[in-house]
């Protein structure tokens, strides 16, 4: 009994340890995208909580983020906002980008989703 109860212990504190390492080291919200600028490896680290609409209206994002994070390459995926995330409404709220290194990036993304 004791034995047992050892190993269940010791998967509970494996379990722990593994989520606090899955963590972001900063724990970023929408709310703070409003005010200040990250950097794209604290956006990459955090991308999972937070907004597509607020990341792209907030922050100043590379082509590689915006095709790797933004870019909804399933247009008809039901999503309600599927339809905002495609390469035009990308570059317009987004003009800094290079749009024909942006574009190739699309590209090879729709190209992956085919394949996949």
């Amino acid at each position: 009994m004791v034995n047992k109860l050892h190993k269940f212990i010791e998967k509970i504190e494996y379990k722990q340890i593994y989520y606090i390492e899955m963590k972001p080291k900063t724990m970023l919200t929408n709310n703070d995208l409003l005010h200040k600028k990250y950097s794209i490896k604290e956006l990459e680290e955090n991308v999972d909580y937070l907004s597509k609409k607020y990341l792209l209206y907030t922050q100043h994002l590379t082509e590689e983020f915006c095709a790797d994070y933004i870019l909804d390459t399933r247009m008809n995926s039901g999503d309600e906002d599927s339809y905002l995330f495609c390469e035009n409404y990308i570059l317009r709220h987004q003009p800094h980008l290079d749009e024909k290194k942006f574009l190739k990036l699309c590209r090879e993304k729709y190209k992956e989703e085919e394949e996949a």
